[in-house]
């Protein structure tokens, strides 16, 4: 292809508005864009606008490929380094980047494309609606054009649609960006469209059929060669020209995960390195993302990161294997929070989740493995659990939960717990009475019906647990419940009996009265119930009777709860007589004087028989049912003042063939507790009564007479008179009173033996009597004795908690100061750093100007080096032809003189030479001083952006309180600037006014010499000439 130097200005055609294409030869376009536009870009910039219009959109537009699946291949040799890229099915080659180490050129092709005229205005652009395409402004080839020429005089030329586009400043306006588009010639074109060819080797470009971009020393030798060092900074921009492979990458439809250690929190943007994420040193690895775009001024919205994180990753799990092992790992390391997995909790989808899950459950598979979250279940997981405790991290934690049957600690021991063996329930008088007052204190609780199972998990460290399930709900408990041994073995649930029964050798408990036990148990069931997010209390009716509180009104229930009720027959026919315990009536008769009475309802088994499991009775505050004798269901019932601990009465006049049970309340109470009724009994018949035949034989003689009978148990019968009751006794019994004196004598002794046994059984009453109230006087002293030592107790430790709220005060007025000191610290540290990053930037600023001048110093030298070569090179031809010249004068003539002359030229000559190659030495060891300069400015260069990334690290944690200020000292800036631009824009106004002539400086004369050819080497050889005129007339 022919390389044109010139700017062909003299064709100016009409393009082709339709095709986008010029239809003449020549055509110059002015771009609207000046030398100020964008001054804040480098050319590490404007290189993946090159790179992004003329690789990866061209050839996803041209070939349908998406990026993640090209394969690129790389080839470096001495003079070059070519990566190509192709399809990665058929491994057709769709476009290569070459750069051409001796000539200084940087070369981007991809085959098969166009390019429209239209690119070359401002604003215009054909992917601003497709997402997966990068640039939707319509700017970046015309910026990155201009900073090419500006900043470092490349050329730049694009090969296009049969046309050369060559990228320069305007004629005589190096302020104004110009595009001169030249029709390649055709003999140019034909040569790079071999037939037959393979389609998956290299080939060079196609003038009409493909679109290549030339950056350098393209064409002569004005332009600025691309140095390699240079190259490659462009080129490990873009990721894929600095590593590739499936050991370095795992690439999805949106996105790439950088495994390379030295890459970790870097941003790639469709392969284009854009910066670091925030805290980058936080991240274990580097992403590209395949969607998303950057605003105008280059920046990315790092807010979106996490989503975007989240769909890369959601990708990596769908690949499953050793992947998802990658992601994992970020999360099993609790000792390091990565940022790579920040918001997943919420955003993680739960086919995500559960991928996750099954290869988690895939790497435990015996079980022996326990995950979990929260710190300090380690012990738990061991001790109980048996299993190896495997931290996660709360990220992962959540949606684990959410989607999955991961399980707690607790909710493990729960499953574990109710899959246990279930026991009997044995028919003992402690478990029954146990489930009797458990049963009576749940069913308080509103709108709650629980089945009582016991558990055999002696394995396990739980003792209760509630079953909710939508038929039946079950509250399960340890088997340990059900003997009184069991439970006390426990150091929470030891009492005062346990203590007494374990020093004393005591007879095993029969009955169960440890209220302790009912209070722990509620207490479980309440956390149960609100772990199930069941809600209950009191019923509306039970708060009208008595207190709003459920726990209260358990407590006072079971406090008046009658005990130890027990039914036995009575010494007559018809007779049932019935015991109880209750304590708290004894305690208020001796201590208040006061009488407490109970509620006695005596239960026919054939008619009231499902009263017999009725734990409470309700009492409307009006209602009388309690007065009569006859309880509602038509039995019989009573009312007895409780005057002491031992309560008894007898029920008369009962059917002997009937079985009756009694039930046990506190009277007059709007809620009571029954106590745990004994089985039902029948009445005895047909046994004579001996009271009844003493009073049948008083009735019979007249000497005794007529008197009333009072029963110690019957009020019903006390109105009628002795005859009336006696010959009812007679007719029932069937016995006939006995006439004379011999059996009347014989009787009153028997009546007299009978009155003295019931006296003596008195007098033992009395006396087991006297011996509980001592048992219980010295019962009531140790418990004063307890009681004064808890007093003491209480007492210190009231001490204590006062003298830990004053030390909690003093650390809190401690910590407040701390607090103040550290936010004064924080403060001068953000301001310190603020300084620094200032600092920092003007040096950043020094440095590239240095870098800048001194690459300018180091052209003008090359420049200055290679005219210097080529005068001696011409000095040196035109001393071969005075050689040649000496040597036939002196074959013609002998002159002395004109030899003297001659080899006295030859000798200046020879000395002009001579220092030519000492200033040729003298100008490389500057090339040589001044490329290490450069390289040095580039390491400083790098060096203070890595402390300025590092310091604007630092600051951006520390600056959260400082936003406000900082957006005004930014809006302060950007109003100094645009003074300092119309400031600056008005001195160059009068600097250019029409009329003044301006004197070009020495400097600029010499670059024009240099430039056209003219400098102190073409009048050195001049002066050659003219002296060697003199030799030949001479001659």
């Amino acid at each position: 292809m022919a390389d044109q130097d010139e700017d062909d200005e003299g064709t100016v055609v009409i393009p082709d508005e339709q095709s986008g294409l010029w239809t003449g030869k020549t055509h110059n376009e002015t771009l609207s864009i000046g030398i100020e536009y964008a001054k804040d870009w480098k050319m590490i910039d404007a290189f993946p606008y090159e790179n992004y219009n003329y690789r990866a959109d061209a050839i996803k537009q041209s070939f349908s490929v998406s990026m993640e699946k090209l394969l690129y291949v790389h080839e470096i040799s001495a003079n070059e380094r070519k990566i190509t890229v192709h399809h990665p099915e058929t491994r057709k080659i769709l476009g290569f980047l070459n750069f051409d180490k001796g000539k200084g050129c940087l070369e981007l092709c991809n085959y098969q494309s166009q390019l429209s005229r239209k690119a070359l205005k401002m604003g215009w652009t054909d992917k601003d609606s497709k997402d997966d395409l990068s640039g939707k402004y319509g700017e970046g080839l015309k910026i990155a054009a201009l900073v090419m020429l500006r900043d470092a005089s490349y050329q730049t030329r694009i090969t296009a649609s049969g046309y050369y586009w060559r990228l320069k400043w305007k004629t005589n306006d190096k302020t104004v960006v110009n595009c001169a588009v030249t029709k390649v010639d055709a003999k140019d074109g034909n040569k790079e469209s071999p037939q037959n060819r393979d389609e998956t080797q290299f080939r060079l470009p196609n003038s009409s059929q493909d679109v290549s971009i030339k950056i350098g020393t393209v064409y002569g030798s004005s332009g600025s060669p691309l140095t390699e060092t240079q190259a490659k900074q462009w080129l490990d921009i873009y990721l894929y020209f600095d590593c590739s492979g499936p050991k370095e990458i795992i690439q999805t439809k949106y996105g790439a995960v950088i495994l390379k250690k030295e890459l970790k929190g870097r941003i790639y943007l469709k392969g284009v390195f854009w910066g670091k994420a925030p805290s980058s040193h936080l991240y274990k690895y580097g992403y590209d993302f395949y969607r998303g775009r950057l605003d105008r001024d280059k920046n990315w919205n790092a807010s979106q990161l996490p989503d975007w994180l989240m769909e890369v990753w959601g990708e990596v799990v769908k690949c499953g294997g050793n992947n998802i092992d990658t992601y994992l790992d970020l999360f099993q390391n609790t000792k390091q929070n990565w940022l790579d997995i920040k918001g997943a909790s919420t955003r993680m989808s739960g086919s995500v989740a559960k991928s996750l899950w099954n290869r988690l459950q895939e790497k435990n598979p015996q079980g022996t493995k326990f995950y979990h979250v929260k710190l300090g279940s380690d012990k738990r997981i061991q001790s109980i659990l048996k299993k190896e405790p495997v931290p996660l991290s709360e990220e992962l934690w959540k949606p684990l939960r959410k989607y999955t049957s991961l399980k707690t600690p607790i909710e493990y021991q729960r499953e574990k717990f109710i899959g246990s063996n279930t026991v009997k329930i044995p028919d003992t008088p402690y478990c029954q009475s146990f489930l009797w007052i458990l049963r009576a204190t749940l069913s308080l609780y509103n709108r709650i019906n629980f089945e009582i199972v016991f558990k055999d998990g002696d394995d396990i460290d739980l003792d209760i647990c509630l079953d909710v399930k939508p038929d039946k709900s079950r509250l399960l408990l340890h088997q340990r419940y059900m003997s009184f041994e069991q439970i006390h073995r426990d150091k929470g649930m030891d009492c005062t009996l346990s203590q007494v029964r374990n020093s004393n050798f005591a007879a095993k408990v029969q009955m169960f009265t440890c209220e302790h036990i009912i209070d722990y148990l509620q207490e479980r069931t309440l956390v149960e119930l609100d772990r199930n997010k069941i809600t209950t209390g009191l019923s509306i009716a039970d708060e009208e009777r008595g207190d709003s509180a459920l726990t209260f009104e358990i407590k006072k229930c079971l406090k008046h709860m009658p005990r130890m009720i027990q039914i036995t027959h009575g010494r007559n026919n018809g007779e049932l007589r019935v015991s109880w315990e209750d304590s708290e009536a004894g305690t208020f008769s001796r201590i208040h004087n006061i009488n407490l009475q109970s509620h006695i309802i005596l239960h026919r088994d054939s008619t009231c028989r499902h009263k017999h499991s009725e734990h409470v009775t309700r009492r409307d505050k009006t209602s009388n049912d309690e007065t009569a004798d006859i309880a509602n269901c038509g039995c019989p019932q009573k009312i007895v003042s409780s005057t002491s601990s031992d309560n008894e009465i007898i029920f008369e006049g009962l059917v002997s063939t009937e079985s009756y049970f009694p039930k046990i309340s506190r009277a007059k109470t709007p809620i009571a507790f029954f106590g745990f009724p004994p089985s039902p009994m029948k009445p005895t018949s047909n046994k004579p009564s001996t009271e009844m035949l003493t009073e049948a034989d008083k009735i019979k003689n007249e000497d005794f007479p007529k008197a009333t009978m009072f029963t110690a148990t019957s009020k019903a019968n006390s109105k009628e008179n002795l005859p009336v009751q006696a010959s009812r006794m007679d007719k029932a019994l069937y016995v006939t009173p006995c006439k004379s004196l011999r059996d009347r004598m014989s009787y009153d002794i028997t009546s007299v033996e009978a009155r003295l046994e019931k006296s003596e059984s008195c007098r033992k009453i009395l006396r087991q009597d006297v011996e509980k109230a001592l048992s219980k006087i010295k019962e009531l002293e140790s418990n004063f004795d307890s009681l004064r030592i808890e007093k003491e107790s209480l007492s210190k430790q009231l001490k204590n908690t006062r003298s830990e709220k004053t030390r909690l005060t003093q650390l809190c007025e401690l910590l407040e100061a701390q607090k103040m000191s550290n936010y004064t610290k924080s403060k001068a540290a953000t301001d310190a750093l603020g300084v620094k990053i200032g600092d920092l930037n003007v040096k950043i600023a020094n440095l590239e100007g240095e870098l800048k001048k001194t690459r300018k110093d180091h052209t003008a030298q090359a420049t200055q080096l290679e005219t210097s070569k080529k005068e001696l090179d011409v000095i040196k031809s035109e001393n071969a032809v005075l050689h040649e010249k000496l040597s036939i004068r002196n074959i013609k003539s002998s002159a002395t003189i004109d030899l003297k002359e001659a080899q006295a030229t030859i000798d200046k000559l020879q000395k002009k030479q001579g220092e030519m190659k000492m200033e040729i030495g003298q100008l490389k060891a500057d090339k040589e001083i001044l490329e290490e300069q450069i390289l040095q400015a580039n390491n400083q260069i790098e060096r203070a952006n890595m402390e300025k990334n590092d310091a604007m690290a630092e600051r951006d944690e520390a600056i959260v309180q400082k936003n406000k200020s900082v957006e005004t000292e930014r809006a302060m800036k950007s109003l100094l600037q645009s003074e300092w631009e119309k400031d600056k824009s008005s001195g160059e106004g009068s600097r250019h006014v029409p009329g003044i002539k301006r004197d070009r400086s020495p400097d600029t004369r010499e670059q024009d010499g240099i430039n056209d050819g003219v400098g102190s080497g073409d009048r050195s050889v001049k002066k050659v000439r003219r002296e060697t005129a003199n030799i030949v007339e001479l001659d």
